[in-house]
């Protein structure tokens, strides 16, 4: 509860900076704040308010989440606002001198891979960096609260979601793997029962372990469903997580698919046999409850067998040959290209414009030092735009082997991330009244000649390199 109340708190904070104009955000910022709007505003006073107080205790879960995306570099601070690495590079300080004396390579890297706008239209805009859209979340400020990137997931929790079952099938295995499951040892424990014993088999404690294997009406159906050669260390374990785990993910009978069906499956139908003996006057509970459960298994299987049949047959394999081929006449094509070596890693963009008789008329390639795959992608389309309109060319037929980039550029303007000041910028060309710009996806063998650019301008030492006769 405690941290769901700071992920609660967070998002107020978040709220004040990242809408300023709202008027709640104005009036707790002219309160506490003197109107200033930033990372760093929150500071508690002696008379503030108690939601005040609970803003800025989690003020750092703010500044941990949020990260700058560099425009024209007007209202962001080199030093204090997070904008090239994922921490301010104020944190790299360690003496003095010029900051290639104390700042790694790899951030100096990462900060050549910027470049800020000259236009005053694309000012500075921060956005939610612990989230993969850009927009904040609940989810993803828990995250940061109970630090979950420097945790390592438990495997087990995996199985539970991928288990060949209903979807109550699947949120009960994860509440028997949580000790949730209302056995009577748990109705004690709340209150609702002051008798923890079996009521099948009246054994002093009904676990949850006891109640889906140890009891003895448990036993008579597990000694029947599992094969001879896992009954000596099935009942052997004493974790229910543990248990359910190991005989989730492992085969444990000649037909691998069918225990993966039977595990579930069984664990499901003794606990829901339990209930009806133990809570319905005159259940209908099968006779031969092995075969009900082998019944049940054979339905499942045939279902599954079905659903793969279809899904095969629904995929239509055509065979293309791909190649590259020529815009038509009075069209130019360019062909862009980003490589990374590494997310981030050594970057390179590439591109070149060839007219509708394939030939030449301009390429470029250029090292973009540190960053990621579609940064690189999205940069090289700026340069190879820009070159484009450099050189007065009226219809450009661009051509992307990157889908993620494609989405993007498709999208309106709900884009929020590290990247989105080079996708405005990119519009904000694409559209221009005075040319034509189609963009078209292609296959990655269509686009050999800008892929081989772009990684060779990852070993080029050029910011960027612009030439009409190909190397």
């Amino acid at each position: 509860m405690t941290q769901s109340n700071a992920a609660f708190l967070t998002k107020l904070g978040w709220r004040l900076i990242s809408k300023p104009t709202s008027l709640w955000s104005r009036v707790v910022r002219s309160k506490y704040c003197h109107g200033l709007c930033d990372v760093d505003m929150f500071k508690a006073s002696s008379n503030c308010s108690n939601l005040w107080k609970g803003i800025v205790a989690n003020a750092p879960f703010v500044m941990q989440g949020s990260q700058v995306a560099v425009g024209n570099g007007q209202t962001t601070l080199f030093w204090n606002h997070k904008w090239a690495t994922n921490h301010p590079l104020i944190e790299f300080w360690a003496g003095n001198g010029i900051a290639s004396e104390y700042l790694p390579l790899s951030a100096l890297k990462q900060i050549q891979a910027h470049e800020v706008s000259y236009q005053n239209d694309l000012s500075d805009a921060l956005f939610w960096n612990a989230g993969p859209n850009g927009n904040f979340s609940i989810k993803s400020s828990l995250s940061i609260i109970r630090n979950d990137s420097h945790s390592n997931p438990d495997p087990h929790w995996g199985l539970v979601w991928s288990a060949v079952a209903q979807n109550r099938g699947r949120f009960f295995i994860w509440l028997a793997m949580h000790n949730r499951l209302l056995c009577n040892e748990n109705r004690m424990k709340r209150h609702l029962t002051d008798d923890s014993s079996c009521g099948l088999c009246n054994h002093e404690t009904e676990s949850i372990l006891h109640m889906l294997r140890d009891c003895e009406h448990a036993k008579v159906i597990w000694n029947k469903v599992c094969h001879q050669r896992i009954k000596q260390d099935f009942f052997g374990c004493n974790d229910p997580k543990e248990w359910i785990a190991n005989h989730a993910q492992c085969p444990r009978a000649s037909n691998p698919d069918s225990w993966a069906i039977t595990f579930p499956l069984t664990l499901w139908w003794i606990w829901k046999w339990r209930n009806q003996s133990l809570f319905i006057y005159g259940a209908n509970i099968p006779l031969d409850e092995v075969a009900f459960i082998k019944d049940k298994v054979a339905e499942t299987c045939n279902a599954l067998c079905n659903e793969r049949l279809q899904a095969i047959s629904s995929i239509q394999q055509q065979q293309i040959y791909i190649q590259w081929k020529p815009p038509c006449y009075g069209w130019v094509a360019l062909n862009t290209d980003g490589a990374a070596k590494g997310c981030p890693g050594a970057a390179g963009a590439g591109g070149i414009l060839r007219d509708h008789r394939g030939i030449c008329i301009s390429f470029f390639f250029a090292n973009l030092h540190t960053c990621t795959a579609i940064k690189a992608e999205l940069l090289a389309l700026k340069h190879g735009l820009e070159i484009a309109w450099s050189k007065n060319i009226q219809q450009v037929d661009v051509r992307l082997d990157s889908k993620a980039c494609m989405q993007i550029l498709e999208r309106d303007n709900d884009y929020q991330g590290p990247n989105m000041q080079i996708i405005k910028l990119c519009k904000q060309i694409i559209l221009r009244l005075e040319w034509i710009v189609t963009l078209t996806h292609c296959y990655r063998e269509s686009n050999k000649a800008a892929d081989w650019l772009s990684n060779h301008g990852i070993s080029h030492d050029s910011r960027l390199e612009i030439d009409t006769v190909p190397p």
